[in-house]
């Protein structure tokens, strides 16, 4: 491999054994490493531009897919019945590809060969979708068949797309070593991120007159250029990976693996700890609500639009167009409201209320009286106060730790605000930056955004 890569801790002819059920070992075999080509800056944004080709393909299915199938004429209910292919494939495709794929024995690596098939599916259904009322009028259709065609072809968008993201996550951690791969999801959602503002911007556009060799119509045009961009990007992982290869796996082959992992998702939803329960639930009515805001919001906007502007003098289908755009244009902006706060409050976000038990002991040298400051470090070492020492931080919720508190709160405003600026210069060294707020917990974040939702869902009346 060429370029340097981050490697997986194997050997390039690696055997590994695994203990069956009643003490039995089972040998797997491998060949080659795992690694990302090219410089180190640019290794994690290959392995998940992927990412941001799939968000593309999501953004114009939740923009366009829903006026179009209207546009053919399918009602609104049974449209809706449509869109359950999203969580359906989710549900039976990234558990069926994770067991191929581990077994999987391709030159290609374990995942790769099922993303790059899924993202040739994935292209043809954007092709169908966009010309479904061209190719039923090849075969001498009607209305009927264009909805078929366009059906057929969002399942099979969403169930090949679900295969390419599992394979996608998969690679993150096969190729990245544990201490980089939190690293590898955070550009994984950076990816996403731009992946959305990408392609609602896109499709906020009128492309007919710039690009009138793609396509007839926006979603046309809108097919191919997505379809283009999954194919680039995941082009650019595919070259830039390397995967370990399989050559021998004698653990017994279960015919029942998937029956067996939706049997434990069924069991565990009645075992769970009450507290991940309440939160389940709780995002189980979210997600009710949640639901038409992905696939309806074009269409309500557009009637909204439709409604209130004038449309005298203006051709019925370029008005339609204008409509469409309008609610893709709100997508655009819920996408870059989505990007900001997920990039920006993490830095806002205080501490939780759980803290470690035990002292967090690190080396550091410390100049001058160790007991100095605020009373939040104690220096052990020689005695003299002077060389490199061992620092024991005192533990939260020690005494010495809030009576180092009362005396703050109980302080001058001055002294509060100096010792906000020592915390940030502190957090600053260790490279974390942020600018937390005093009270503002992840799980109270999580709470004002469940009735933030809500009310705006209200509002929409």
């Amino acid at each position: 491999m060429t370029g340097g890569a981050f490697f997986a801790p194997a050997a390039e002819n690696d055997e590994e054994y695994e203990m069956g059920p009643v003490g039995e070992a089972h040998a797997v075999q491998w060949i080659g490493t795992a690694g990302v080509k090219g410089p180190k800056w640019a290794r994690l944004p290959l392995l998940t531009v992927g990412m941001l080709g799939i968000q593309c393909v999501w953004s114009i299915e939740m923009g366009y897919a829903s006026p179009y199938l209207l546009e053919l004429g399918l009602s609104k209910s049974f449209m809706s019945l449509v869109f359950m292919a999203g969580p359906l494939s989710g549900l039976i495709v990234q558990p069926l590809v994770g067991i191929f794929a581990d077994r999987s024995r391709s030159p290609l690596g374990r995942r790769r060969p099922f993303m790059l098939a899924g993202c040739l599916i994935c292209v043809s259904a954007m092709m169908l979708l966009g010309w479904s009322r061209e190719v039923a009028a090849i075969f001498g259709g009607g209305q009927w068949l264009a909805i078929a065609l366009a059906v057929w072809a969002i399942y099979c968008i969403d169930f090949s797309i679900n295969a390419v993201m599992s394979t996608d996550r998969a690679l993150v951690v096969d190729t990245l070593p544990p201490r980089e791969q939190e690293e590898g999801s955070a550009w994984a959602g950076r990816m996403f991120g731009f992946g959305s503002v990408a392609g609602f911007f896109v499709g906020n556009l009128d492309l007919a007159p710039v690009l009138p060799f793609l396509g007839k119509t926006q979603l046309q045009i809108l097919s191919f250029l997505t379809s283009a961009v999954l194919m680039v990007t995941h082009s650019f992982t595919s070259w830039a990976v390397s995967e370990r290869v399989l050559l021998r796996d004698d653990r017994p082959q279960t015919k029942s693996s998937l029956k067996s992992n939706l049997k434990s998702i069924w069991e565990n939803m009645f075992s769970l700890p009450p507290g991940i329960r309440t939160v389940c639930i709780v995002q189980f009515f979210a997600s009710l609500g949640w639901f038409p805001i992905l696939f309806f919001t074009t269409v309500w906007v557009s009637e909204i639009y439709k409604a209130s502007v004038p449309s005298d003098g203006i051709d019925p289908a370029t008005f339609d167009s204008r409509a469409v755009r309008s609610g893709a244009r709100a997508l655009l902006l819920q996408a870059l409201v989505n990007i900001v706060t997920s990039i920006g409050l993490p830095f806002l976000v205080a501490e939780s209320g759980v803290q470690p038990s035990e002292n967090v002991v690190g080396y550091e040298p410390i100049e001058g009286n160790a007991n100095q400051g605020i009373g939040l470090g104690i220096a052990n070492g020689n005695g003299d106060g002077h060389g490199p020492q061992a620092r024991v931080e005192t533990p939260p919720n020690s005494a010495l730790w809030k009576r180092t508190r009362e005396d703050l709160e109980n302080g001058t405003f001055f002294r509060r605000l100096l010792h906000s600026f020592q915390g940030m210069v502190n957090h600053a060294k260790k490279g974390e930056w942020g600018i937390p707020i005093k009270g503002l917990t992840l799980v109270r974040v999580w709470w004002i955004s469940q009735f933030v939702f809500a009310a705006a869902m209200a509002g929409s009346w």
